[in-house]
């Protein structure tokens, strides 16, 4: 066979660069969500810390009530009961500490 003309190859075009994507609506909203859920997250444990000092007032407790989720509201109850308050924000009273073993260890179940 003829030998055949090598062509030369030609050099491959260098890849144009990327263009900054372009964001659409639907990612402009997402992105604008995810920021006003931040703020809320930020307020919502604003109010928690509040809750937690004694004796706040009910008009307080009233309108925190309007962001405050029952999960949210339980865990401040819990808070408040492990720092001896009462769990109702609006109650200064602490919590009585009853004398005696509140939990007893078996050890003859545990050899």
């Amino acid at each position: 066979m003829e030998e055949e003309k090598k062509k030369p190859k030609a050099k491959p075009k260098p890849k144009p660069k990327p263009k900054p994507e372009q964001k659409n609506e639907a990612q402009l909203q997402f992105e604008q969500v995810l920021r006003n859920n931040q703020k809320v997250l930020r307020f919502v444990q604003r109010i928690q810390s509040t809750l937690l000092n004694p004796g706040i007032p009910q008009e307080m407790l009233d309108k925190s009530a309007n962001v405050l989720q029952p999960d949210t509201f339980a865990e401040i109850v819990e808070e408040r009961s492990t720092s001896s308050l009462c769990g109702w924000p609006c109650c200064v009273n602490p919590i009585e500490q009853r004398p005696g073993e509140k939990y007893r260890i078996s050890w003859k179940d545990h050899r």
